[in-house]
């Protein structure tokens, strides 16, 4: 099928690049506890969720490789905005490109109305949507990240376009705005593809002393989406 072999083509490619220069490699494992699934300006869950990932990585102090899974499951109402995502990124100082297989299952607002719970289901009504993207994660010089990012195949049939801009404003705070189309703006009647500003935010992350070893890593964010003329507030726990 088409999009098998473009996913063989980019996962190829990730790793031939990556091949190079190679030399730590690691797994890890980890899950946040999120009060509301707040994504890309929009709320995926009605409630509160969990979401775990697993990645494995292989690089040197320029570059380096990463394969992962991460995934969201509602904990208020049964399957409520559950996902779950595949990715493959290869990063080059502060450069970073990445591939996403993100897998929605009918129960998700951003599935197709006919889309398929079945995870190997490709072509019409399918569950998956691949992104590929590119972001500039900032350096101690310029604390500024910019990253785009592009549906090219799967269940999102406006080929949505997705950008972020933030600055570190300390160690512990970070602002933000995020624009796109297609999936994450609303269009009124007789409007097309209409790019717009779908979040103003701010995050604040902090760790919590438990012990004189262990320390909890929590966030909180508050955000304004323009576009929807909504605010979110969101608190987190990293594990």
């Amino acid at each position: 099928m088409k999009i098998l072999s473009i996913i063989k083509s980019v996962f190829c490619f990730f790793l031939i690049v990556a091949s190079y220069q190679m030399s730590v490699a690691q797994f890890d494992a980890g899950a946040d506890f999120v009060s509301r699934y707040l994504w890309r300006g929009q709320l995926l869950a009605s409630g509160s969720a969990l979401q775990p990932w697993v990645s494995y990585s292989k690089g040197s102090d320029n570059t380096s490789f990463e394969i992962g899974a991460w995934g969201s499951y509602g904990l208020s109402n049964g399957n409520d905005g559950t996902e779950a995502d595949l990715y493959v990124s290869l990063t080059t100082g502060p450069v970073t490109f990445t591939f996403t297989d993100y897998f929605f299952p009918s129960d998700n607002p951003f599935a197709e109305d006919a889309a398929s719970d079945g995870y190997f289901k490709y072509g019409d009504a399918t569950g998956h949507v691949f992104e590929i993207g590119g972001s500039f994660d900032g350096t101690d010089e310029i604390p500024v990240s910019f990253g785009i990012y592009y549906n090219f195949a799967g269940a999102d049939d406006d080929n949505s376009i997705y950008t972020k801009l933030a600055l570190a404003a300390s160690e512990n705070i970070e602002v933000y705005l995020e624009g796109g189309n297609g999936w994450y703006s609303l269009e009124d009647d007789g409007e097309e593809d209409k790019f717009a500003l779908v979040s103003l935010g701010l995050t604040y992350s902090k760790e919590i002393q438990i012990s004189e070893k262990f320390s909890l890593p929590v966030f909180g964010t508050f955000a304004m989406n323009p576009n929807l003329d909504k605010p979110f507030i969101v608190f987190g726990i990293s594990l």
